[in-house]
């Protein structure tokens, strides 16, 4: 019994040293297991830069404020996109907004049921620049920021259902009267702030030599906060700080004519300040015109004509200078709102395809004025109608509605050869300051206001286009 207990205990021993041997065996001739670490790809570093890459990087401002959804998005850290989406009672089927077929499918195409406003305002004032409608009561808005700061988003709902853009506005009585709301889309507090901290590195060397250079407001001293300069982004405007004598040794000799409604009459004001010493405050009728005569020791005198005609064609004023019966150096024309009035009764109210025909029968006869070898030293420019203040005196004259007005009178001047002045762009962020909520007039009525005084500098810079 022992003697077999002993074999049988050294069989196992050597089974299991067998086995043991058999094992060491395979684990040093068993291939080493791949490095999961080395057979990761090879990742590049990160770039660094100041701006996002030109990628999209969004943030919901609001989820239901008032019935909107707001998202910012920014291009670069000053460039970017106000997203405003009406979340519920989106209108399916859009009405009948004009009884012309073509504008009536240019405002279907062109306007959504909202008239909204987006601004920021900080370091400088930017009306942000709406974008074609996307549909499904979805807007959005393109800023451009150039000053390092917070800016303070503001996005109001000025109107709903169309009322900003429809003609159907005497369909039925009571006569039809759009509802303004100025209806804010983001809390009161905490204050929206959009940074601007790495704008691009625009080089102004060159002067501006155009009336439609794009630009923002920008506060300045001894306020900031009411006093405000108009800075275009990509060029100089060095007649914005000239002097009175500056502006007479470039003018002296010269007869400058403008013609128009009050809203020109504002801006004639603006050039007579430019060069005169007693300024005239606040915009006063002329309802017969006037004329100025500014001296100087430096120069010639300066005549300044301002001749009220809303529509350009009297008689004996718009045709005056047509006709060749008076010569002047230079000619500012244009009408302000009253085509879209609806407080004028019979006057206003055009349709867009009555606006667009007049507009183009004046801009025929400035070019053949232009055309006529007589007229050859005589610079003409058209004077359009700047941005309407807010809220309005009259709901006709809304700024969705203008926009689309300015915008088509400007190319059809430009197609005709007339340089155009862009009153409204320059105006658009400054509608918030006005006295009568119809003119650019200070609440101080001691002082001029800086979109006038602004667009007078515009004019009286291509005008004297010396070094």
């Amino acid at each position: 019994m022992n003697t077999l207990l002993r074999v049988m205990l050294v069989v196992v021993f050597m089974m299991m040293v067998a086995s043991i041997r058999a094992y060491y065996t395979w684990i040093i001739s068993k291939p080493p297991l791949p490095d999961p670490i080395e057979k990761l790809p090879q990742q590049p570093e990160p770039q660094k830069s100041s701006t996002l890459n030109l990628k999209f990087r969004c943030k919901r401002l609001t989820n239901n404020f008032n019935g909107f959804q707001l998202s910012v998005c920014r291009t670069t850290s000053c460039f970017g996109e106000i997203r405003v989406q009406k979340l519920s009672d989106c209108p399916l089927d859009i009405p009948k907004l004009s009884n012309d077929a073509d504008t009536n499918d240019f405002l279907h195409t062109f306007a959504g049921p909202h008239s909204l406003e987006v601004k920021l305002s900080g370091p400088s004032w930017v009306m942000a620049q709406q974008q074609p409608y996307k549909g499904n009561c979805s807007y959005v808005f393109t800023y451009q920021l150039v000053d390092v700061g917070n800016h303070t988003l503001s996005v109001r709902l000025l109107y709903d259902s169309y009322q900003a853009v429809t003609e159907m506005y005497d369909v039925k009585p009571p006569k039809w009267q759009a509802k303004f709301l100025g209806t804010s889309l983001l809390p009161p507090t905490p204050a929206t702030l959009v940074p601007c901290t790495a704008p691009p590195d625009i080089k102004k060397e060159k002067r501006c030599s155009t009336g439609e250079d794009a630009g923002r407001w920008v506060g300045v001293e001894p306020d900031k906060r009411t006093h405000f300069e108009w800075r275009p982004y990509s060029c100089n405007l060095p007649t914005t700080h000239w002097t009175e004598k500056q502006t007479a040794s470039c003018l002296g000799g010269q007869k400058i004519a403008v013609l128009g409604d009050s809203q020109q009459r504002s801006m004639y004001y603006g050039l007579r300040n430019f060069v005169a010493k007693d300024k005239i405050k606040n915009n006063p009728k002329a309802l017969g015109g006037r004329v100025d005569v500014v001296s100087s020791d430096v120069a010639q005198d300066v005549t300044l004509v301002f001749e009220t005609d809303p529509w350009l064609d009297h008689k004996e004023r718009w045709y005056r200078f047509l006709d060749g019966r008076e010569a002047v150096s230079v000619l500012l024309v244009g009408w302000g709102n009253w085509p879209a009035a609806g407080s004028i009764g019979s006057q206003g109210k055009w349709s867009n395809t009555k606006y667009l025909a007049h507009t183009k029968k004046k801009a025929q006869e400035l070019a053949a004025f232009q055309q006529n070898t007589s007229n050859s030293n005589t610079r003409v420019f058209w004077l359009g109608m700047p941005a309407f203040p807010v809220p309005p005196i009259d709901t006709r004259r809304n700024n969705q509605r203008l926009a689309w007005m300015t915008d088509s009178a400007a190319a059809i001047m430009k197609q005709h050869g007339i340089q155009v002045i862009d009153t409204f762009n320059v105006s658009l962020a400054m509608t918030h300051i006005s006295k009568d909520h119809a003119h650019f007039r200070c609440p101080d009525e001691s002082k001029e206001h800086h979109v006038v005084r602004a667009l007078a500098a515009i004019v009286v810079n291509i005008i004297c286009q010396v070094s």
